[in-house]
């Protein structure tokens, strides 16, 4: 019995060192479970990066790697592995003209802002464009159409789309869930050797019973330090007290390029705790909004500042939080000093730390209760199908708290707001006033909220005039009144209201746009002789409510222009449309603005 007893011993200590290696292996496997050698470089030269995945770019992160192309277009673009074209999207706006190529391994790879693609598939996308009549078009060939093999010709580098020079965006997606994935996660040939650079610690105060440093507002905190060692200053005394949330401002770097890049992860410990810890491998396009509460919104319309929050609001859905306790914020109520260390790290490993100590702010009243669950503004609870309708008026400005868990309807005088279910991070206490009106306006300024609050999801903004004649309530919009100019929101008439989906908050008003697309020819007059150009290129322009269609016709045939709204410029190049025998062609172009006014520009031309 007692020999027995030994061997289930032993077997149970082999049981568990058996366990223990498992998960270890489990461990290692799930951090280097891409791909290392399937894969070939896009390029045939040196990958240098102006833009890495995951940086924090306006309303989203960023998908995948910006490729330098040595400031110039016209480089050769091969696929990274054999596949088989399952989409291709042309756009004046986004990603340009892009190419999408599925992969036996699951993957799908995406290359951007081409100028090009190779002579076949640039011939298939044309003949598509005719049919269509249209410049914009997207297309799912089938698999069997166009299949590709590894190091083949698939295009020409460009700067088309929402490109802010020439390079290659370039991206890696499960093509399952087309959830983009770390493209720096499977062996490129991209070196770094370079920590990240922490700047600046923020601290906040998560509610109004929370002290930083003897005061319930946000504190930022110069850091020092390099080679992968921060700090903060030695004569600087960090005193907290409540629920606390942190955030960093970080920059990180690669080896042959000065370009400024973003962070792989953070880790943040409170006394040997890890409290936070955020790690970017892959997000999903349905979430990458969320970047409006996962960095600080407001320094970032500010001052531009990128600031990692490392706290989470309760109505941040981000999937890149891989481990915190009460959602990053930590409650500073017990008298005694805490260690405090946040580790970050680029995708190659490069590590920087900040250590610093802080204690507890004992003027706070040991009586206060503090709520480690939430923030004072979220005591509000609600059911999820509740509406909050109630409102109350001082001074000329209406307060009201709106719960982030509810849908919320705002009524007052003139103007209907209506805000979904899950547009707010966080409860927030709504302000609104308005101004009389201004010269060219045809409403009063209406102040909703502060612009500096974000929302993940477009709330609906009806505003009523009782100026506009039956024409311009064709031509009214609704509009976002800046200090130097204003820009057009949407709009249109619906039960006496002027109705639109509005993104952000802050200052609106109804204005009216009658006046139609400018038209402005570049190289093309009466008469004139474009053989020796080999192309037509006029520039359009619209003061407010911004194009919305231009067709151009030759001898009354449809032609294909490429619209290039960087430079306001459309282009046609001579295609097999016109012939090229000197003869005398019609023109013809139609503009129109997105209030449907509308521009026409009629000449001849010799080609």
């Amino acid at each position: 019995m007692y020999i027995k007893y030994i061997n289930i011993k032993k077997y149970y200590l082999h049981f568990c060192i058996l366990l223990l290696l498992f998960f270890a292996f489990e461990n290692i496997i799930s951090q280097n479970n891409y791909p290392q050698d399937y894969f070939a470089s896009p390029m045939d030269i040196p990958l240098i990066l102006s833009g890495n995945f995951g940086e924090l770019r306006p309303y989203h992160f960023h998908a995948g790697i910006d490729i330098k192309t040595e400031g110039k277009t016209g480089k050769k673009i091969y696929s990274i592995a054999d596949g088989y074209i399952s989409r291709i999207k042309v756009s004046p706006w986004g990603y340009g003209k892009t190419l999408y190529i599925d992969h036996p391994n699951g993957y799908t790879s995406v290359y951007a802002h081409l100028m090009n693609y190779n002579d076949t598939l640039e011939n298939f996308v044309k003949n598509a464009q005719y049919k269509a009549k249209s410049f914009s078009i997207e297309l799912f060939p089938d698999p069997d159409d166009f299949m590709i093999k590894k190091g083949e010709l698939i295009g020409i580098s460009g700067n088309t789309g929402h490109s802010g020079g020439p390079h290659l965006h370039f991206e890696i997606r499960k093509t399952k869930s087309e959830h983009p994935v770390n493209t720096m996660l499977f062996n490129f040939n991209i070196t770094d050797n370079i920590k990240p650079e922490i700047h600046n610690l923020y601290i906040y105060p998560i509610d109004s019973k929370s002290m930083v440093n003897e005061k319930n507002e946000k504190e930022k905190v110069p850091v020092y330090g390099k080679n992968g060692r921060y700090r903060v200053p030695a004569h600087k005394t960090i005193s907290l007290s409540g629920n606390i949330g942190f955030g960093l401002e970080l920059t990180d770097y690669q080896d042959l390029t000065n370009n400024k890049f973003g962070i792989y992860s953070i880790e943040l410990k409170i006394d040997s705790t890890i409290v936070y810890y955020m790690e970017l491998n892959e997000f999903s396009y349905n979430e990458t909004r969320y970047i409006n509460s996962y960095m600080d919104f407001e320094e970032y319309l500010k001052h531009n500042a990128r600031i990692h929050k490392t706290y989470i609001e309760p109505n941040n859905k981000l999937s890149i939080y891989k481990e915190t306790i009460n959602r990053g914020i930590f409650s500073f109520i017990t008298d005694s000093m805490y260690d405090i260390t946040f580790t970050v790290k680029d995708v190659y490993s490069n590590t920087s730390i900040l250590n610093f100590s802080t204690r507890r702010d004992t003027i706070t009243s040991d009586s206060l209760n503090y709520d480690n669950t939430d923030s004072l503004l979220n005591e509000t609870v609600a059911t999820d199908n509740e509406i909050s309708s109630e409102t109350n008026t001082s001074s000329g400005q209406a307060i009201k708290t709106m719960p982030y868990q509810l849908a919320h309807y705002f009524d007052n005088k003139d103007i209907i707001i209506i805000i979904p279910k899950d547009a707010l991070y966080d409860t927030i206490n709504f302000t609104y006033s308005r101004t009389a009106i201004n010269t060219g306006m045809y409403s009063d300024i209406h102040h909703i909220h502060n612009r500096y609050t974000p929302l993940h999801k477009d709330y609906t903004l009806s505003i009523k005039t009782d100026s506009l004649t039956e024409y311009l309530t064709e031509k009214a919009l609704i509009a976002c009144i800046g200090t130097k100019r204003i820009k057009y929101a949407g709009g249109e008439i619906k039960d006496g209201y002027i109705t639109a989906e509005i993104r952000e908050f802050g200052d609106y008003a109804i204005v009216v746009d009658t006046v139609p697309p400018k038209i402005k020819p570049l190289n093309i007059k009466k008469n004139a002789n474009l053989a020796n150009s080999g192309r037509i290129d006029i520039k359009i322009t619209d003061d407010l409510s911004g194009i919305n269609t231009y067709s151009g016709y030759i001898d009354n045939n449809w032609v294909l222009f490429e619209y290039e709204p960087k430079k306001n410029l459309i282009t046609y190049t001579f295609d097999n449309m016109v012939n090229k025998n000197g003869e005398l062609h019609d023109f013809k172009l139609i503009v129109t603005d997105l209030k449907n006014n509308r521009s026409e520009y009629i000449t001849t031309f010799y080609y």
